[in-house]
């Protein structure tokens, strides 16, 4: 990614200058209501000493990175890109955890000033004024890591108790998110005002996945609890509660009409819903160990599923639909995959289909005739547990636990992105209908929103 820093650089020049008040423009006129605050003064001594260290370090390599990108010296580029990537690791791993400590008894505070660099709300008195130079200095150090590809403070909403399982977008309107998570809720979050716009209460147990149906109309939702429920998404309430697998249900897609609904689980089987009725229309049968995810293929015919005894299974569904007796076996069994648990899959037009797992890759296959396109090794030290393609499919995208998310290019598996975010662990991912950012849901239940 070429970087245009010409803009951050004047303020950072300006900032390298004055080492104080970065950015403190206009926001004279902000008025709120202040937070309480019993933060004392060696605390905010603490806070700003760290802040001001990292800020002129981050400004001073800016400058340098624009003249050497002004100088066309790759070497250079490259050399200053790396420190400043550094810079930023540290920060992320160091500072920020310090912060989040020291103002452990005040997390509204931490959330709007140092991750939501907001001036709105500071807490009246001596410290407001140091607050305010902090959250301006976070302010450009933000617009710097933003263009090096950290996102040390992405626009979040924080919605869970614990991991956000699940993502789905709606169809209706590209800034609403359906999202499940640990604490047993199913949420609707408008990612423009980061408002929650309902929740659905009823689960026993963790929500594994959740999707819209029939043009946001209705929710299907799956848990642990061993069960699947149909929800109507107007006013919140369970229309159907969808009863037969035998343990924790993994994961459930909707069919691309929206008639039938397709759940896996921990009891091996992946079975096959009619919406209208609650009816199992058939259990398929054929995997040896968890069944961790399945997706329906574009058009509805096929189901593919994939888990922890490291096979990818493609089921017809077609003839469930008829009068003809069900095919008992799997349409196709693709073996060898991986050498250990498959962790995800997604599937694209014509026949794609995009796997990840613990043994450290992400391979793309074709569904129909079994055979592996090719593999993309991960340089990460932590396997990629989400994958996700694009609605266009020409890109693809995963997440891992050590909250690193990394764009390849379909076609060739090219890897065009390498992108860090701030958090614990990413579980979750998804392009945006428009390709403009990804959200991704996390291990200390926030839903992430980040710009590409």
């Amino acid at each position: 990614k070429k970087l245009s820093m010409i803009s951050v650089a004047k303020q950072s020049v300006a900032a390298v200058r004055s080492g104080v008040g970065l950015g403190g423009v206009g926001d004279k006129a902000e008025q709120s209501v202040p937070l309480a605050s019993t933060l004392t003064v060696q605390t905010m001594n603490v806070m700003e000493k760290a802040t001001d260290h990292y800020a002129v370090k981050l400004c001073t390599l800016a400058v340098l990175l624009v003249f050497a990108e002004l100088k066309q010296n790759a070497e250079l580029f490259s050399r200053y890109l790396l420190l400043a990537q550094q810079l930023a690791a540290d920060f992320t791993r160091n500072c920020l955890p310090c912060f989040a400590d020291l103002t452990s008894s005040e997390p509204d505070l931490y959330r709007t000033c140092i991750c939501g660099k907001q001036v709105k709300g500071l807490p009246k008195g001596s410290k407001r004024g140091a607050l305010r130079q902090m959250v301006f200095k976070l302010r450009i150090m933000d617009q710097i890591f933003s263009a090096l590809d950290v996102f040390v403070f992405p626009k979040t909403w924080y919605g869970h108790d614990n991991g956000v399982k699940s993502l789905f977008f709606s169809v209706l309107e590209s800034s609403i998110v359906l999202t499940g998570g640990y604490d047993s809720l199913v949420k609707i979050v408008d990612l423009k005002t980061l408002q929650c716009l309902g929740q659905f209460v009823g689960h026993r147990s963790v929500v594994t996945a959740a999707e819209f149906a029939k043009r946001d109309q209705y929710i299907v939702s799956a848990s642990f609890d061993h069960t699947l429920k149909l929800w109507n998404s107007q006013n919140a309430t369970c229309l159907r509660t969808l009863q037969g697998h035998e343990d924790g249900v993994l994961h459930c897609t909707v069919s691309p009409d929206g008639r039938f609904v397709a759940s896996c689980g921990m009891d091996n089987t992946v079975r096959y819903w009619e919406m209208s009725s609650g009816a199992c229309k058939r259990v398929f049968r054929g995997h040896t160990n968890w069944v961790k995810v399945c997706r329906f293929s574009p058009d509805g015919t096929k189901i593919m599923s994939a888990g922890m005894d490291r096979k990818v299974m493609v089921w017809e569904i077609g003839v469930i639909q008829g009068t003809e007796k069900p095919q008992l076996k799997p349409f196709r069994v693709i073996e060898n995959v991986h050498s250990d648990y498959v962790l995800d899959l997604s599937v694209c037009k014509p026949c794609l289909l995009l796997t990840t797992s613990r043994d450290r890759t992400v391979k793309l296959l074709n569904w129909m005739t079994g055979e592996i396109l090719y593999s993309v090794p991960s340089l990460r030290p932590s396997w990629a547990c989400c994958v996700a393609f694009s609605d266009c499919g020409k890109l693809f995208a995963t997440g891992s636990f050590d909250s690193f998310l990394v764009i390849h290019s379909t076609k060739t598996g090219e890897r065009l992105r390498e992108i860090k975010v701030h958090n614990h662990g990413i579980l979750s991912l998804r392009f945006s209908p428009n390709r403009d950012y990804l959200v991704v849901g996390t291990q200390e239940g926030s839903v992430q929103q980040v710009w590409l």
